[in-house]
């Protein structure tokens, strides 16, 4: 039997995205189109159904390390930025688009918030 672990990353996301898809719970909000990642990036996302894809990867980010908070994923999703002459910095992604899609994830009850320091 295959599980999660042995699947490659990138078609785990693909078949995870298509199945995201389907759900009522998880729409594109409108401004989702024209805004960047984080400071790191330079334009925005190119690929039409990026919201999916994320949502697919955070998905299997929780599966495999769960449980992690928006500060995980910041610095998960984030990237180097050139700052003039000097050498290159971590810049973490931004929170909103990832804090937006674990919230419509838990309205679809696929990820269930847990309070820090319980055993909840």
């Amino acid at each position: 039997m295959v599980n999660a672990y042995d699947v490659p990353a990138s078609k785990l996301i693909a078949a995870l995205t298509e199945r995201v898809k389907k759900l009522p719970e998880l729409e594109v909000p409108e401004w989702a189109h024209y805004v960047k990642t984080g400071s790191h990036a330079e334009r925005p996302p190119q690929q039409p159904d990026w919201w999916y894809v994320r949502a697919a990867s955070l998905l299997r980010k929780l599966y495999f390390r769960g449980p992690l908070g928006l500060t995980e994923f910041e610095t998960a999703y984030g990237g180097s930025k050139a700052v003039a002459y000097n050498p290159k910095h971590q810049r973490d992604a931004g929170s909103s688009a990832n804090r937006r899609i674990l919230k419509q994830l838990e309205g679809a009850a696929l990820v269930k918030k847990k309070l820090r320091g319980t055993g909840e």
